[in-house]
């Protein structure tokens, strides 16, 4: 059942099935938790918004009806909770977090450990100059993987506005970065979607 896909998946949880639950948990909670605390700056309300996203999921299963697939779902109901959580604790939402450091967490080489540690930092300087909706666009996209459509039903803005917000701040990041740096960040990129 493992490699079956979300959609399926949800239609097993339906049905009260909990291991169908359990693959899906699995798949999506460091992905959700690293977004999450994107908006909440806390790993512990970040894991905390996530499971709440997950039991509702389980204990509304018969009431959902997706309009999307279940991923931007997901991902949709965790910025809700996160933003839900900040409105009854008054937080700054201001700053956007660091690049997650899932690639570190892998079986990686001292060597690809120390580059990417040092395009790391350098792609995050770069990117913390970019407006908060840029900011948030960018990462979303080119760090989390997601596609256009999926980020425009979880910001709930249209595909368009997403395209311009990634065009405008590759347009940001050049002028304000010499070719050398430019290419760093570029490389950086390239492996967070190939895997060291």
């Amino acid at each position: 059942m493992q490699l079956q896909n979300d959609e399926y998946l949800f239609e097993k949880i339906k049905t009260g099935d909990k291991k169908a639950l359990e693959i899906l948990f699995e798949r999506y909670y460091i992905p959700l938790c690293d977004f999450a605390y994107r908006f909440l700056k806390s790993n512990d309300l970040s894991e905390e918004a996530v499971s709440d996203v997950f039991i509702k999921l389980w204990s509304s299963r018969l009431q959902i009806n997706l309009q999307s697939n279940l991923k931007s779902y997901l991902y949709r109901a965790v910025r809700n909770t996160a933003l839900n959580y900040l409105k009854k604790e008054n937080k700054n939402t201001e700053d956007l977090s660091t690049v997650s450091d899932f690639l570190a967490k892998q079986n990686q080489s001292a060597d690809h450990q120390l580059l990417f540690s040092e395009y790391q930092n350098e792609l995050e300087r770069c990117i913390n100059l970019l407006p908060d909706r840029q900011k948030l666009v960018f990462r979303m996209s080119r760090l989390d993987g997601l596609k256009y459509k999926e980020i425009a039903e979880i910001l709930g803005i249209s595909v368009h506005t997403v395209q311009n917000h990634l065009v405008e701040s590759v347009k940001t990041l050049s002028k304000k970065y010499d070719y050398f740096s430019s290419l760093k960040i570029l490389i950086l990129l390239s492996l967070c979607f190939i895997g060291l």
